[in-house]
């Protein structure tokens, strides 16, 4: 029976600590900035509050002549990010445009503009769910029912805010 009430003392104590409702909240200012050799740069700031129950950031990306890939190919613009994450579900809201330019196979200049109004994507456990606006060289496309070749352009250029 002795060497059974420390275990049952910190089982006690154990069980004290989770059943506290008392929380603390923690303060987020964040700032990545990457740079790539032709000289661009993607810097992300973010802040907020970090709390058990869920989390609340705003972050915006700012793309200054950002070559993703050759040096053909430029991002310029600014999107921003309100993050909220409550119990079992996410809620990120997007809003900006950016100004991709980049060369053809032919030689050619081709610019895209692509412009991001309140695009709101839930995860519930259910999948994403998208709904709001994206506007593609400013032809309105309907988030819920994006093509294929849009979401791929859009998972790209949101995949940066992971650094955020």
């Amino acid at each position: 029976m002795i060497a059974k009430t420390p275990i049952v003392g910190l089982l006690s104590v154990a069980v004290l600590l989770l059943a506290t409702s008392a929380s603390a909240v923690l303060s987020l200012d964040k700032s990545v900035m990457l740079s790539d050799e032709f000289d661009g740069m993607l810097q992300i700031n973010s802040s907020g509050e970090l709390d058990i129950p869920g989390t609340d950031i705003d972050s915006i990306a700012t793309f200054s002549n950002f070559h993703p890939g050759a040096q053909d190919r430029t991002v310029n613009g600014e999107v921003s990010r309100q993050r909220n994450r409550a119990n079992q579900q996410m809620t990120s809201i997007y809003s900006g445009s950016l100004i991709f330019d980049a060369i053809d196979a032919d030689g050619n200049p081709v610019q895209n503009v692509l412009e991001f109004d309140q695009l709101t994507i839930v995860r519930d456990g259910d999948g994403p769910q998208m709904s709001g606006a994206v506007i593609l060289n400013g032809e309105v496309i309907d988030a819920a029912a994006m093509p294929k070749q849009v979401a791929m352009i859009l998972r790209r250029v949101l995949r940066f805010f992971y650094l955020a």
